[in-house]
């Protein structure tokens, strides 16, 4: 159970059912609790994080999984008050946090998540946050092959040189833009042969854009809905060279559970609790909810 719900109630100290998950008849006071997050430091935050991954990767041997889909992605947590790194937030309009979080969304197990200011955007310090989790899966005993989603707030060249440092397959949303379109025009229509019927055409190309250092693989998925002038595309970026684009798209669509796994840490999990000054209390806090899945 999260200590904030703890904290919140305190009858759940002698509540029997929170006793027998628990597995104890001792389950630690407000006061004990108290004290423990007030002496947080960041370095306890460290190990926290190195502690939930390490007990991730001891899953994943146990069970001998070969093939991780690893979801990044981040969320807005509402502040209220003076709190330590809390601002705003264009794209939320409000003010508080803005973490990133990494959920093998298959297993429903967290394997790091990290605080940072609300006004830091998507994929700032992706690069800090991943890197650790790539290198802690080389250290297992077996070949694990890694596959990585992510939506177009982390279409960035860094991520994408990260993952191929590590061999990690990668599979992320790009934005729209011009220079794509150009290039989909060749062979997919902008404008629909028929109106009244719904339809998806598939396509793709090696694309570089100017902060990329070589070209990638770009899948395109056009999509007309009956009613509608013209298709609406999408984009996505990848490393995986012998997928088909149907079936690599319909991997990309399936990390919408990792949207649900975040709205259930909220709603149940008290995921946006954060009652604290201190941001080291508030990262640990989020740790605990997020386990409690």
């Amino acid at each position: 159970m999260p200590v904030t719900a703890m904290m919140s109630r305190p009858t759940r100290y002698n509540d029997p059912v929170v006793k027998q998950v628990h597995g104890t008849t001792n389950l630690a006071p407000q006061q004990t609790i108290s004290r423990f997050l007030s002496a947080l430091t960041y370095d306890d935050v460290l190990h926290l994080n190195r502690l939930i991954l390490t007990l991730a990767l001891d899953y994943i041997s146990t069970n001998h999984i070969d093939t991780v889909m690893l979801d990044i992605d981040s969320t807005h947590c509402d502040t209220f008050g003076h709190q330590e790194a809390a601002s705003f937030n264009a794209h939320y309009g409000i003010t508080g946090f803005h973490p990133l979080v990494a959920y093998i969304a298959q297993l429903n197990l967290l394997l790091g998540i990290k605080q940072r200011p609300g006004n830091q955007y998507t994929s700032t310090g992706v690069k800090e946050f991943l890197a650790p989790i790539f290198a802690a899966f080389c250290e297992l005993p077996f070949d694990v092959q890694l596959i990585l989603r992510g939506d177009s707030g982390f279409t960035t060249p860094e991520l994408y040189t990260l993952c191929e440092f590590y061999d990690v397959k990668y599979v992320i949303r790009l934005k729209r833009n011009a220079a794509l379109d150009q290039l989909a025009d060749e062979f997919t229509p902008v404008v629909p042969k028929h109106f009244d019927q719904n339809s998806v055409i598939y396509g793709e190309f090696n694309y570089a854009a100017k902060s990329w250092s070589i070209d990638r693989r770009v899948l395109v998925k056009s999509t007309h809905q009956v009613g509608e002038l013209f298709f609406e595309r999408q984009y996505v970026v990848t490393n995986m060279t012998e997928a088909g684009v149907k079936l690599l798209y319909l991997a990309y669509q399936k990390r919408g559970a990792m949207e649900k796994l975040i709205k259930e840490s909220k709603a149940g999990f008290f995921m946006d609790k954060t009652n604290s000054h201190t941001v080291a209390i508030i990262e640990d806090l989020y740790r605990q909810w997020t386990t409690s899945i």
